[in-house]
């Protein structure tokens, strides 16, 4: 079997396993108590199985140990077995091996050790010739049995249950993972630090292996049938990752979009914000969540739109009752902050964005947030719950422009709202939102703060508003830019407690060069 391959052991394994569920014990001699033993484990290997490939780590351990038993007790294979099993030889071979060696030692960290370690990760693209040196330079070369056993476990357990070539990936500490999605050659992509970057050294070994990883991620939540009349489905992880799987003919060709939230889940608002300024505008942001300021956080994919609005939190006052709606479950609030009061709700196919956030605004909440307003729908509603249920709202939303924002909201009204006078749907927009936090990020993708934006009414001109630009971002630095409008000053003064609301004045004045009479 050995001079086959780790292919015809893996075929050899899965058959073992066809055969150790299809045993029930009964017309056995043996007694009752070991007959329910045997149909008790039966039973957890099949559930442990079923969960295999949906991020469920217990599943993927308790799978492992059972080919681990098999290699040893059925096969007999001895350490040097295991060496003819292990390859370096390619560059696949090479990069898997490694992160597998990081894996154990920094874990979900693993992943982020290699590329710093091995100087990789830095471009669009990681080539076949960089994972090689990368090697060269490896210093985790020896492995020990128990390791080797280890390994050869999990990948037999990736080919056979778990997700191929991508297993190992989506255990690590990334901002996304996607598959079928670079034409024949259908390259592994991962979003790291911003950035989409092309593994061109690691690719699916077959079509069949790609569809099989995305109904594999398809199927968790019981989310239904992945088929031709149902071309894609939304759902997520057992670790809480958006997965998103689309098929044809919806699609060109089978692909998944795997976008993980523990890059930065659990950064605070200083490790996120930095450079010079950094401290000022924190402060500007500390006084808007404070001061219940109705915000929009804004930006392209990937520019770190979930990972700041979680960070905020922080600044919300203890004696607010949080509520959250999402499509698909990602900012995890209430793990991040046990000791508050905060419950999430998800829209499901059954149970619409409308359905959820107004029964949200049923349960004490003081500040609603919707995790992502994609549509026109959500948006819609979002502007009703701004003006009749919670204290404020923060939300995210991918305009790259705060008049974009504004016509965004406007035409959700128009649409979705039963408005039909533009003006009026404009009118209940701008009383919906006071401030536009838009994020961006470098060509190499580091995420900043590009600007914060303060939309005021305005009577005075045809668009029926003005921006201001309150901070920006400018070369490298954050900078105080237009002043505050004296409406949003005072509104934000009378949420503050007397301390603070001192702080608060000192601030105007140093940002904006004003003596402050007559505006606090």
């Amino acid at each position: 079997m050995l001079k086959s391959g780790i292919n015809e052991l893996t075929l050899a394994v899965m058959q073992d396993f066809r055969e150790m569920l299809g045993v029930n014990g009964y017309g056995v001699f043996i007694s009752r108590k070991a007959r329910e033993e045997r149909i008790r484990a039966r039973e957890m290997l099949r559930t442990a199985l079923r969960k295999c490939g949906s991020g469920d780590a217990g599943s993927k351990i308790f799978v492992c140990d059972h080919i681990a038993r098999l290699l040893l007790t059925k096969y007999d294979l001895t350490e040097r077995d295991l060496d003819e099993l292990i390859k370096t030889e390619s560059p696949r071979d090479k990069f898997l091996y490694m992160l597998y060696q990081y894996k154990r030692r920094y874990k979900e960290d693993g992943l982020t050790r290699l590329l710093k370690d091995g100087k990789l990760g830095k471009g669009f693209e990681i080539k076949p010739s960089e994972i090689e040196k990368a090697f060269l330079l490896f210093p985790y070369k020896k492995m020990t049995f128990p390791e080797k056993l280890e390994y050869v476990a999990e990948t037999i357990y990736a080919d056979y249950k778990g997700n191929g070539v991508c297993d190992m990936l989506l255990e690590s500490r990334l901002d996304g993972i996607s598959g079928g999605v670079s034409g024949k050659e259908k390259y592994v992509y991962i979003m790291y630090e911003g950035r989409n970057i092309r593994l061109s050294f690691l690719k699916f070994d077959s079509d069949a292996e790609l569809i099989r990883i995305c109904k594999n991620i398809a199927r968790t939540n019981h989310m239904g049938q992945l088929d031709e009349k149902r071309g894609n489905i939304v759902t997520e992880m057992s670790d809480g990752s958006r997965v998103s799987v689309s098929r044809p003919p919806f699609s060109e060709s089978w692909a998944f979009f795997v976008r993980s939230f523990k890059s930065g889940e659990d950064k605070t608002i200083r490790e996120l914000v930095t450079g010079k300024g950094a401290e000022e505008i924190i402060k500007l942001l500390s006084f808007l969540i404070k001061g219940n300021t109705v915000c929009a956080i804004t930006g392209e994919m990937g520019a770190g739109k979930t990972t700041l609005l979680a960070s905020l939190i922080e600044f919300v006052p203890k004696g607010i009752n949080i509520r959250v709606t999402e499509t698909s479950s990602e900012l995890h609030l209430s793990k991040r902050y046990p000791d508050r009061n905060i419950l999430s709700f998800r829209e499901t196919e059954q149970i619409s964005v409308q359905n959820t956030l107004d029964f949200a605004k049923k349960t004490d909440g003081g500040l609603t947030i919707l995790g992502e307003a994609a549509s026109l729908e959500s948006i819609s509603y979002l502007i009703q719950l701004t003006q009749t249920a919670s204290a404020f709202t923060l939300f995210t939303h991918h305009a790259l422009t705060t008049e974009k924002l504004l016509y965004y909201m406007r035409n959700a009204l128009l649409s979705k709202g039963g408005f039909s006078d533009e003006r009026l749907a404009m009118e209940q927009a701008l009383n919906a939102i006071s401030v536009d936090i838009h994020l961006g990020k470098t060509p190499e993708g580091k995420r900043y703060i590009e600007r914060v934006t303060e939309v005021v009414k305005s009577e005075n001109t045809e668009k029926m508003y003005e921006i201001r630009d309150l901070f920006v971002r400018e070369g490298g630095a954050y900078l105080p830019k237009d002043m505050m409008s004296k409406e949003l000053i005072r509104k934000i003064s009378m949420s503050l407690d007397k301390e603070e609301a001192g702080e608060f004045a000192g601030c105007v004045r140093r940002w904006w060069n004003t003596d402050g009479k007559n505006i606090i």
